[in-house]
């Protein structure tokens, strides 16, 4: 007689076969073959890629969520009186499509009040607009001035997400980065003022 695993215990069975597979047996045969250091990079790489994974399940599940009518016109109103989260929010619903038609120039200019006001998620978006050309022409200067405006307003994943990789791509001289991110801490300095 075949005994019948509950699903948790299947998903718990799988997972330890995935993880021995696709992690324990690869680190173990690099590590015999290659040494300490590669064994350690290929653990990075995998923590990286399940990281990104994991982002990507949890962006995918805050953007399909259905929000309400009470609950957008709460979040426009809060925007249109200057709330900086809102506004924030209302770009994120407008970028991505939730519970609003998708909107890229809308989506800009909600980031736009937000960043204004030192909001370094909405910074990060505007970066990522002006790297992708999300609704306006493709600008990497723009790009790292935001990205650099976010890092410097304590969003760590626009370094490594924005500045680095338009360092590591050479899509602005080294001049141009020192000039942009002296730019950003005189805008930062001036929103911390103005607060």
């Amino acid at each position: 007689m075949i005994a019948i695993k509950s699903p948790v215990e299947f998903v718990i069975n799988k997972g330890k076969d995935i993880i021995t597979n696709i992690i324990v047996l690869p680190f173990r045969y690099i590590l015999e073959s290659y040494g300490i250091v590669h064994a350690l990079c290929f653990l990075i790489c995998v923590i990286g890629i399940c990281c990104t994974a994991l982002l990507y399940v949890n962006n995918k599940a805050i953007n399909d969520k259905v929000i309400s009518n009470e609950e957008i016109e709460t979040i426009q109103k809060l925007a249109y009186n200057g709330n900086a989260d809102a506004q924030k929010k209302l770009g994120d619903m407008y970028f991505f499509g939730t519970g609003l038609n998708q909107d890229y120039q809308k989506a800009f200019t909600c980031y736009m009040q937000s960043a204004e006001q030192g909001n370094a998620d909405a910074q990060y978006q505007l970066g990522l607009i002006y790297y992708e050309g999300k609704g306006v022409s493709i600008n990497y200067h723009n790009a790292y001035l935001y990205y650099a405006l976010s890092y410097i307003n304590g969003n760590g994943s626009a370094y490594l997400d924005g500045m680095y990789d338009i360092k590591r791509k050479k899509l602005l001289s080294t001049t141009e980065i020192i000039d942009i991110t002296e730019e950003a801490q005189n805008i930062a300095k001036r929103i911390v003022k103005s607060k």
